[in-house]
């Protein structure tokens, strides 16, 4: 490597490390917090207690590869700038962090290859908020019918067309958001409905079995 590439990846080193530490640059304050709120409702109507699992998930399975891989990481650093017309030699300085400085690292791939942002603690509480009621409502919606009909079979099937709507409506907004076209945000909600479904189904199932076992250990 020549002087100049040398000094090239110690830039690099250095706007990465910048990079990682300051907060990253955002769209105007107002849109924002409202892209924030729109996120944190979206999430925790489809079932926010599944994310915090798969992100501690994701970053302890990083941490473990930038110990026990360290090669292999390099090379996913090396993957990144390349990415960027940076060349391989160019690099190389900024692809050893994860053997000098692993913290460092897994903030470099937060940032650059998961797209993941650390929250601001003043958000906390509005992300718990939202995520809170938004998984409250989705559950609260299909039972509602069970307070206005008397007859319980009546009020199943209300549900079912409630829940139906639900997840067609909510499948299809949610890829509409993301920039998806009308037949795609259309599949979408079909495959939203299918997953709901087959969820739905499977809760029954489950509670279904276990009452006839219930029953059947009673009996004898």
């Amino acid at each position: 490597m020549d002087a100049h590439e040398l000094g090239q990846a110690r830039s690099d080193v250095h706007n990465m490390q910048a990079a990682c530490n300051k907060p990253a640059a955002s769209t105007p304050e107002q849109h924002a917090k409202y892209k924030d709120h729109l996120s944190n409702i979206i999430i925790g109507f489809s079932g926010g207690l599944t994310v915090p699992f798969a992100l501690t998930a994701e970053l302890t399975r990083k941490e473990q590869e930038v110990h026990q891989m360290p090669n292999a990481e390099e090379q996913e650093i090396h993957d990144i700038f390349a990415e960027y017309g940076i060349s391989h030699e160019a690099s190389t300085a900024v692809a050893q962090s994860p053997r000098a400085n692993p913290d460092m690292y897994i903030k470099f791939m937060m940032h650059f290859k998961l797209r993941l942002e650390k929250p601001g603690s003043s958000k906390s509480w509005l992300s718990a908020l939202f995520m809170g009621l938004s998984y409250f409502i989705g559950g609260l919606i299909p039972m509602i019918p069970y307070f206005c009909f008397k007859n319980v079979y009546h009020a199943l099937f209300a549900s079912i067309g409630i829940s139906v709507v639900i997840l067609l409506t909510f499948g299809y907004v949610k890829a509409h958001i993301t920039g998806l076209d009308t037949k795609e945000s259309a599949f979408s909600a079909v495959q939203t409905l299918i997953v709901g479904a087959f969820a739905a189904a499977t809760s029954y199932g489950i509670v279904r079995g276990l009452d006839r076992q219930f029953k059947m250990n009673g009996s004898v």
